[in-house]
């Protein structure tokens, strides 16, 4: 299968996630961890960790797996002109793709489900509502328009917001992954524009989950 078409495009998408991951500072924990601390009896303690904790810790591998798949899918697809693709080889990573949003998004609903029968730990929520939101994003370069919708679940004390969001984010990059399939198992190409959404679906996620646990790591630090 010819993809020349949409190849020229790829290079963007690769720089735009090293770019990402170069000017944004990398946290113990990735994508929304030490949600559990803001949970009674959920790992308040520096040692332990909840179920909540749990189903964030295995959904973060999930989600940082799928999108992993879907850069190598674009890797591949860089490099068709160069070199002999074995068949099925980009078919192969882009299930694998969507192996590992489904198992995410699987993991967001027992979460949502044992954090929706949880109540907050108050004392996170009251750090939550004095954290000083702006003078963070200033002093880690953060992406306003991101850490700003972070923030408006966070300084409210919503953490079942923040997996709400997280998990509607998954979603609609698990829909947009099987169009793709889609096209691919028809022989269409692609879209730049498509693999341009689908990229960025990606990297909001990923931003929106490392901000959160960037915040709830001073919060849980100051327990």
């Amino acid at each position: 299968m010819n993809f020349s078409r949409i190849k020229k495009s790829v290079p963007a998408f690769l720089m735009l996630a090293v770019i990402i991951t170069l000017v944004n500072p990398l946290y113990p924990r990735v994508v929304s961890n030490y949600l559990g601390s803001a949970y009674e009896n959920q790992g308040e303690h520096r040692e332990s960790i909840g179920p909540i904790e749990t189903r964030v810790i295995k959904g973060a591998a999930y989600f940082l797996e799928s999108y992993s798949n879907y850069l190598s899918f674009l890797n591949r697809l860089e490099l068709c002109d160069l070199q002999p693709q074995e068949p099925g080889q980009l078919e192969t990573l882009l299930e694998s793709a969507i192996s590992g949003m489904e198992s995410t998004l699987k993991e967001y609903e027992q979460l949502l489900d044992i954090s929706g029968q949880t109540r907050y730990n108050q004392r996170a929520v009251a750090l939550l509502k004095t954290f000083d939101f702006r003078a963070f994003m200033a002093h880690n370069d953060l992406i306003p328009d991101i850490f700003k919708d972070v923030e408006a679940y966070l300084k409210n004390g919503d953490i079942n917001g923040i997996s709400k969001a997280l998990a509607n984010d998954f979603s609609r990059i698990l829909d947009d992954l099987v169009v793709l399939r889609t096209e691919i198992d028809s022989s269409h190409l692609p879209s730049p524009g498509a693999l341009l959404k689908l990229q960025g679906s990606y990297s909001r996620a990923f931003l929106f989950g490392q901000y959160t646990a960037a915040v709830l790591f001073e919060i849980k630090e100051n327990m």
